[in-house]
Order: structure tokens, then sequence, then C-alpha cells
């Protein structure tokens, strides 16, 4: 399970943003991700916004992970196909930590690529890996 350890509050009064650095672990990985809210964003709302954002990966991530574990030689096509749109899910989640931290924008062509592969690859019966 990750937790979640706040790392900085920012406030830039000139774009009038109030930036919230979190750093999620699990005792084995770990990452920060920033928070952008407006200044007037009360502390309720700030934590409510990293608890849920905490609640989803704790969620996710352990899915994912299990479902990377259970390859095997004698999986179907459809398993395979399954195992790489999970592969390219978990690479576009760690996409998105970069383009929520300003390194990328999302608009680069390799990046447009992979989320359009992920939204053209998903099927139905992968929600219960999500």
């Amino acid at each position: 399970m990750y937790t979640a350890t706040k790392l900085g509050d920012t406030v830039d009064k000139q774009s009038r943003r109030r930036i919230v650095t979190v750093n999620f672990s699990d005792g084995v990985s770990e990452f920060p991700k920033d928070f952008m809210f407006a200044i007037e964003t009360s502390v309720d709302l700030i934590k409510g916004a990293v608890k849920q954002y905490l609640d989803e990966i704790n969620v996710v991530v352990p899915a994912l992970t299990g479902e990377i574990a259970v390859a095997s030689a004698w999986q179907t096509p459809a398993e395979i196909a399954q195992g790489e749109w999970i592969k390219d899910y978990h690479k576009l989640q760690q996409v998105q930590k970069l383009i929520d931290l300003g390194v990328l924008t999302g608009n680069e062509a390799p990046i447009v690529a992979l989320k359009t592969k992920v939204k053209s690859d998903f099927k139905v019966a992968y929600l219960n890996v999500i």
C-alpha cells in the first residue's frame, strides 16, 4: 500500500497558484507528485484531492503488478494482448507523472501515439485490472 508524505507547499502569488508536492511510497518504490490548486483552495479540499489520488494508486498498482506477474508460456492470444495493454497503460501512467510535473507537455508525438494505442486497444474486459 502506498502512503503519502507532504514534501512542500509553495504559493505563487503572481499566478495565484498553490503547489503542494507529495511523495508517494510503498516501501519499495516511490515518486513525487505536484498538485496544483488556486491560492484560496482550502486545506480540506487539498487533503481530499491527495487522498483520492492515493486511493486510486492503491487500487490500480496492485492490480497491474499482479497481472504482470502472471505471465506464462501458456497464455492465450487474448491474455497476451491484455498483458501488452497493461504494460502500455502502466507506461502511460509513468509518462503522465512527467506531464503533471511539467517535464513534458503531453503533445509530443510518442506520447500522443501511446495515448492513442492505450485508448484504441482497450477492451471492457480490462476493467477488472484498472
